[in-house]
């Protein structure tokens, strides 16, 4: 008998822990990747009476991206060798090397997988409707970012390639640079540099920078050898391609024909600069779904406006070549952030919208909620202090940065989304509901100028959410909510409320 009781009470244990498991591995799923702790204030739903609705990003868990790596034999170069390792790259990044231990005088150098990451993003959901949600018209999710204005001035498109060489501190390395590029565009598997104008000191930070300014389609060499006299690289051997040539100028001409027409109907529906950038900002959430499995095309603006699968990298660079297309400034930046004690490399943009330089991360703001795409705007025009609330900015020894420190470009200002003082709460809130539920968008981003005003939306939004969507539904004859998440970032002072009707 006591036998048969140990057994029962040990299959329980057994069921409770599996039910845990599975209860934890459902949260991890269904959130971002980084620390929640730090990254998203959760509130306890007050009213819980119909099922939830998680809300994850689309940038998820890149960290646990597969990474191999198999060693080449070693060659013999000139005087001195360099040999590399190979990566297989399953994610790519712009920070593209592994340094190894230096032995014999033989120093190691390759492409090195760097992951990347989004926030963790989980909603506190409330999701009792008041009021019967069929009793009014459907709606669906509509862009924020075109307009029926007249279009603004189209400007001289600007040179991306052009312009990242000129962040590049020295002349030198801008020669090095073109000497380099001008090899990789033409598939040459052993690249000659002139001596004297690249250090071995910069070979690390200068062939990122190579992947930089290949941003259509990435081409960048998987791993090299450099021969070097003195102090000074003197050429490149590439060992392999991450693809083959007449593979890269199709994809690079394919690329460059859909940023011209996506460029062309921006031109057409937007009245100003701003207007542009989120028009490209939405696009992109739109149409490109966040994927681990791309392998390199996932790093490259290809596999964002074409085949609309990639990865932060791939992002940041379909939005800098259309803003480039435009006539809009717009760089890329290189930084980390941490999830679980762990750094994870992540790509962004830096704008220059109207003269005023500002963060945009289209990937975070890619929310994915029941399969949709959903816009954000919570990393739309982000100052320097702002983004490093959850990113660390790590700029390439070689280049120049620009500094973010205005905030004319914050979507929340432009758009009216700005509440100075808990007085403003209710007035903002009212009025951006009403435009949503009008427009059946199912995302309105609020953002707070201080943390006290910002916890008292957040308890608002809580409590008083339905009051409001349901007020505006019957003022502007759209479809009330029938459930409601919200999500915030405290850092930021920013909550996201996702509308279901």
């Amino acid at each position: 008998m006591r036998s048969g009781k140990r057994e029962q009470k040990r299959k329980l244990k057994k069921t409770l822990l599996t039910t845990a498991l599975l209860a934890c591995a459902v949260i991890l799923v269904s959130c971002g990747s980084v620390d929640d702790s730090k990254d998203v204030e959760k509130f306890d739903a007050s009213v819980t009476t119909a099922p939830t609705y998680a809300v994850t990003t689309a940038e998820k868990a890149e960290s646990t991206a597969k990474e191999t790596t198999a060693q080449t034999d070693s060659e013999t170069m000139q005087s001195k060798t360099t040999t590399t390792k190979k990566t297989d790259k399953t994610t790519s990044s712009a920070t593209s090397k592994t340094t190894g231990k230096k032995t014999d005088g033989t120093t190691s150098k390759a492409g090195q997988t760097t992951s990347h990451s989004q926030p963790t993003q989980q909603s506190t959901v409330t999701t009792a409707p008041k009021t019967d949600p069929t009793t009014t018209p459907g709606a669906t999710t509509t862009s924020t970012s075109a307009t029926t204005q007249s279009p603004a001035p189209i400007l001289p498109r600007v040179d991306s390639r052009e312009f990242l060489l000129q962040q590049l501190k020295e002349d030198r390395l801008r020669e090095a640079a073109k000497q380099i590029m001008d090899g990789v565009q033409a598939g040459q598997a052993n690249i000659a540099i002139d001596s004297g104008i690249l250090k071995t000191s910069e070979i690390d930070d200068l062939m990122p920078f190579i992947s930089m300014l290949e941003a259509e389609s990435y081409v960048t060499p998987l791993s090299y050898h450099y021969m070097y006299s003195g102090s000074y690289v003197t050429g490149l051997k590439i060992d392999n391609y991450s693809k083959a040539h007449d593979k890269y100028l199709s994809e690079k001409s394919a690329v460059e024909a859909a940023v011209k027409k996506i460029v062309a109907d921006a031109n057409a529906k937007c009245a100003d600069q701003y207007e542009k950038v989120l028009y490209f900002h939405d696009y992109i959430v739109r149409n490109c779904v966040y994927d681990l499995n791309t392998g390199v095309d996932g790093a490259s603006a290809y596999g964002c406006l074409i085949t609309g699968r990639a990865v932060c990298e791939g992002y940041a660079k379909a939005m800098m070549l259309l803003c480039s297309e435009a006539g809009i400034q717009c760089t890329l930046v290189i930084g980390d952030i941490e999830r679980d004690g762990a750094v994870i490399g992540h790509m962004w943009n830096l704008i220059n919208i109207d003269g005023a330089w500002t963060h945009v991360d289209v990937t975070w703001d890619d929310v994915v909620v029941n399969d949709e795409n959903l816009c954000c705007y919570s990393y739309m025009g982000l100052t320097d202090s702002e983004i490093v609330y959850d990113h660390t900015i790590k700029p390439l020894s070689i280049l120049n940065t620009y500094k973010a420190q205005s905030s004319a470009m914050n979507y929340h200002i432009k758009k009216g989304l700005y509440i100075k003082s808990e007085k403003d709460i209710a007035a903002v809130m009212e009025k951006a509901v009403e435009d949503a539920v009008a427009s059946g968008t199912q995302t309105v981003t609020l953002k707070c100028a201080d943390g006290k005003t910002y916890a008292k939306l957040c308890e608002i939004i809580r409590n008083e959410i339905y009051d409001y969507t349901n007020k505006a539904a019957e003022k502007t004859g759209g479809k009330a909510a029938r459930n409601v998440n919200f999500f915030g970032q405290d850092g930021l002072n920013t909550a996201v409320i996702i509308l279901r009707y």
